[in-house]
């Protein structure tokens, strides 16, 4: 997130704080789908027990989406607003077109689906790839 907030290499307590926030997050998925992927793998849980375990990693992505959403509330910083603003969009509009691409994919040649956790990991790498391209865009 801070990475793109400013043109210069200057970036403000509140980016770095909300920037060490969603990485802290975004790292903390992985490691919860880790986790749970290996509870599951060894332990074959069933009932609540299962549901609550498979329900776990998607807790920290929410949280990750908690905090961009709070982080652009807090920005006083028009331009750094817009910036993460555009990246969310195009970040948005990569894993929409992989995902319809790939529905169609599915739908015509019986191809069969990924699952469907894989949209956590294509949504930090669109944000990533969108980071850069707004970035570049402003320099």
């Amino acid at each position: 997130m801070s990475s793109i907030c400013k043109t210069n290499s200057a970036i403000s307590r509140l980016q770095f704080r909300y920037g060490i926030l969603l990485n802290v997050c975004f790292a903390v998925t992985m490691l919860v789908m880790a986790a749970v992927k290996a509870v599951f793998r060894a332990q074959h849980p069933v009932g609540v027990w299962a549901y609550a375990l498979a329900v776990l990693p998607a807790i920290p992505f929410v949280a990750c989406i908690v905090i961009t959403g709070r982080y652009l509330y807090r920005e006083t910083d028009e331009f750094a607003r817009m910036l993460i603003t555009q990246t969310l969009l195009w970040s948005v509009g990569m894993m929409l077109a992989i995902n319809s691409t790939w529905g169609f994919i599915t739908l015509y040649l019986g191809v069969a689906p990924p699952p469907l956790y894989i949209n956590i990991a294509l949504c930090y790498l669109a944000y990533g790839i969108a980071s850069v391209v707004v970035r570049v865009r402003y320099r």
